[in-house]
């Protein structure tokens, strides 16, 4: 929504031998509300009406997508003609990959994975051992 300057919009009539005319045209208005930076303003803003006739970008983090209906019914309550919503994704930073290789026991692997997960390091003996127990089993019915 890059058309979100003040002033006339519309074109320039150009007549050979003649100045080019300006010719205005009807527009709506473009406005841009991003719930995190902007909603504490928003309730001047209602009141002031910003948003009447006016096509709203509404940007909202992925955390308040729940409240999207919501926050679209007031922007329309005070009049706003088309309400688009974009909602931000939250960046997650991937995970290193464990350092795991077929070179490795089972025993090994599930440590070394095991490592790379704090909540899990204090079942780490236990967990080795139920692996033990799968394993004996997986090979006894082989």
């Amino acid at each position: 929504m890059g058309e979100e300057v003040d002033g006339d919009k519309g074109y320039y009539l150009h007549t050979l031998g003649a100045e080019p005319e300006f010719v205005s045209s009807p527009f709506r208005r473009l406005v841009t509300l991003d719930y995190a930076a902007d909603f504490a303003q928003a309730e001047d803003l209602f009141s002031e009406g910003e948003f009447a006739g006016a096509i709203v970008r509404l940007r909202i983090p992925a955390a308040m997508a729940d409240r999207q209906r919501d926050l679209v019914a007031d922007l329309e309550a005070a009049g706003a003609f088309e309400v688009r919503v974009e909602i931000e994704k939250i960046e997650t930073p991937r995970r290193r990959e464990t350092g795991v290789s077929s070179e490795m026991s089972a025993e090994q692997a599930l440590r070394a994975w095991i490592a790379e997960h704090s909540e899990l390091v204090p079942l780490t003996e236990e967990l080795v051992a139920e692996a033990a127990r799968v394993e004996e089993a997986l090979h006894a019915t082989t």
